[in-house]
């Protein structure tokens, strides 16, 4: 698995996205079965996809309406 960071760094880690998932903090949303995504470094979201620093990373169906819900709410929480 390989971690990217907001200064452009990347990662490589033998850790499952699966245990990622469960150690990151409520700041982390899985929104595929490939990406865990920080919610405060998202530019813009819409239903099939969010936008961060220029990359457009697809949510999955699967992952979709948990997605929309979390981001929606923290959007009214703002």
């Amino acid at each position: 698995m390989w971690i990217h960071t907001a200064g452009g760094l990347a990662y490589r880690t033998k850790t499952r996205i699966s245990q990622w998932e469960t150690q990151l903090d409520s700041r982390f949303l899985r929104i595929h079965r490939s990406f865990i995504v920080n919610t405060a470094r998202i530019d813009r979201c819409c239903p099939a996809h969010v936008e961060i620093g220029g990359m457009t990373i697809e949510i999955s169906r699967k992952y979709r309406e948990a997605a929309r819900r979390r981001l929606t709410e923290q959007a009214a929480n703002a």
